[in-house]
This record gives structure tokens, sequence and C-alpha cells, in this order.
């Protein structure tokens, strides 16, 4: 028998109780009954949701405060102490059903953290709709945060991880006179100047493709002092191993640099995708390979690229095709094709 106690809240939409209990106790009580053509709520369940978080509570910092959302059959069992303070004995026998936060508790279960304790939230008598309503409407009315602002609260971070690396990365270019995207990145959620053309959401999530496959879990891995694994499929991902950040970013200067002395009207001109989100998508994924050849004959330097892009330059020009969204749609096909340009340059 285990025997919780909750506090009262009222909202418009009746009456809860939210409380506290341990991950080894919720183990006992709760079920899941998950989405099928005739009932059931929950969806159904993604296994790399559910590893992730088992692999997050591997993070020393690990905090949980949303609460997981139960319905109890009956209220019967509920007992007042005092005002507004309840205290109710649940068995095994009278499970309480997980209507949200299945994935959080799969994870924590599959992690082993049997003593971490968890806020509930606890309703009685719900029907099969009143359950659907409320996983829907927490659901659906979540709203997402601009990625901009969650990779900037990464720069205030103590620890290392790809997010503080490619954050810091971005604020230096955008602030560092001699940089060519300086003033070029809206590095949170509001424009300030019509110079911004590139996000910081942006500019961090593709450079993180160059550096991670999981940046949670390097960043994970970096609190517990554990090693962070090669990847030679990853062309920045030694640099940042052996805390190099800093060749990373001289990498980057002297590549982007290039593109602007070759490409000169391109590059300030806002009728131009080069430094729009397809424009910079397709140079960081060119990178990938540029990278590597430069590496094997020992030379990363401005010229190297320059060269390189004074090569693409002139095949665009024989073939009539200007960077614009005209030849170069928004999305994975423009962003491909003009790093298919690029990459191929170095055959030429």
């Amino acid at each position: 028998m285990i025997v919780l106690t909750l506090i009262e809240i009222e909202q418009p939409i009746g009456t809860f109780y939210f409380g506290k209990i341990k991950m080894s106790e919720l183990k006992l009580i709760a079920e899941i009954n998950r989405r099928n053509s005739e009932k059931g709520t929950q969806r159904q369940l993604k296994d790399k949701k559910v590893d992730d978080i088992a692999y997050y509570c591997k993070d020393p910092d690990a905090i949980f405060p949303t609460p997981i959302i139960l319905s109890i059959s009956s209220d019967k069992l509920l007992k007042e102490k005092e005002n507004g303070v309840y205290e109710i004995e649940i068995s095994e026998q009278n499970k309480a059903e997980i209507i949200d936060g299945q994935h959080r508790f799969e994870g924590i279960k599959k992690s082993n953290l049997e003593d971490i304790v968890l806020p509930i939230v606890v309703m009685f008598n719900l029907n099969d709709s009143e359950k659907a309503y409320i996983f829907s409407t927490i659901n659906n009315n979540q709203a997402k945060v601009d990625k901009s602002l969650i990779y900037d609260l990464f720069g205030v971070a103590k620890d290392r991880s790809p997010y503080k690396t490619c954050h810091e990365i971005a604020r230096m270019l955008n602030t560092n006179e001699q940089s060519p995207y300086c003033g070029k990145i809206k590095m949170l959620e509001k424009r300030q100047s019509e110079n911004e053309t590139l996000s910081q959401g942006t500019f961090v999530t593709h450079l993180l493709r160059l550096i991670t496959s999981n940046a949670n879990k390097d960043t994970v891995d970096s609190k517990n002092d554990e090693i962070i694994n090669d990847n030679q499929n990853l062309v920045f991902r030694k640099y940042y191993k052996n805390n190099q950040d800093a060749v990373i970013a001289k990498i980057l200067i002297n590549y982007f640099q290039a593109a602007k002395e070759v490409f000169i009207q391109e590059w300030i001109d806002d009728s131009y995708i080069l430094t729009k989100t397809t424009g910079y998508s397709a140079l960081i994924r060119a990178l990938r390979i540029l990278v590597p050849y430069g590496e094997q004959i020992g030379d990363l330097s401005k010229d190297l690229f320059k060269n390189i892009f004074i090569k693409v330059k002139n095949v665009l020009k024989n073939e009539n095709v200007a960077l614009t969204s005209e030849f170069f749609p928004s999305g994975a096909v423009g962003e491909k094709a003009l790093a298919d340009y690029i990459t191929k340059a170095i055959n030429d």
C-alpha cells in the first residue's frame, strides 16, 4: 500500500490534486492505456525518446519539474487531513492511469533511477472523453521555445557542450568586426537590424551536425567526465573533442571570408540566397567534403577556399545560374544543389 499526500487545486476544468511520489512507488501503481482503434488516450511509445530520457537521467543536473498526470477511477479512497490537504492510499489493485508523461515515466524507469521524486497531478473519476481532452489540450497548446533563445541560454552554462561551443562561435562571428558574418546573425527572437539574414537557431543547428550526432549525450558525458567518442564522419568532431573550438572558428572564418570576397555582391545583396538559410546550409553541407580535403593536403587557409569559390563562380557563370531562389529553392533540394557545385570544384 502506497500513501500519498495531495494538495487540492481548483481550476476551471474542475478539482484536481498535486503531490509527489518516488519512482520506485510509481512503478508499482502506474498503468498506460495506449491508443488503438477504439479506446485509450496515449500515443504509441517512441523508443528513441525513451532512450534519450534514460540517458539524460545520467546528467548530474537532471531535472523533471513537469508533473506526470494520473487518473484514478474513484475518489472514495481520498481522505481530508486538514483544509485543502488530502491523503490517499493506493494499492497495486487500484492502478493509476498515466494521462500525460508516459515517455518520462518509461525513460526514468529504464534508467533505474529508483529514488528520484517526481511531481504528479491526480485526477479522479475521468471518463475516456475527459482523458482524451486533457491529453490533447496539454500537448496541443504547448508553444515551442525559439531555438535561438535555447542556444543562447547554453552560452551561460558553465559546462562544456556542443551547444555552448556552437553558440560561442555564432556570437563571436556576429560581433567580431573582422568576421564576414558580423551583424548578420539574429541572436535572439527579435530582429535587431535589417542586416540580420540568418537566425542563431539556424546557424547553430547546422553547425552542430559537423560536431555531434547526439548533442545531449555529449553534454551529459562531459559533465560526467566521460570520454567523447571519435566519429570520422563529423569533420569538426576531433577539434571539439580536443577543446580546439578556436580552430573550428578559424576554419569557418577562412571559409566564409573566402565566399564573401569571391561573391561580393551576393554576400551583401538580400536578393541572393548566399547568406540566408539556404546558402548557409549549403556552405556547411559542403564542409563535410572540403575539410577532409584540406586536411589531406595540409591547407585550410582562406586562399584554398577562395580558389574553390572562384571555380564555383566560373561554373555558375558558364551555366547562367545565379545564387537566387529561382535556381536554389529553400529546403534540402536547393541546399544540396549548391553544395554539389562547391564540392565538385575540388575535382575541377
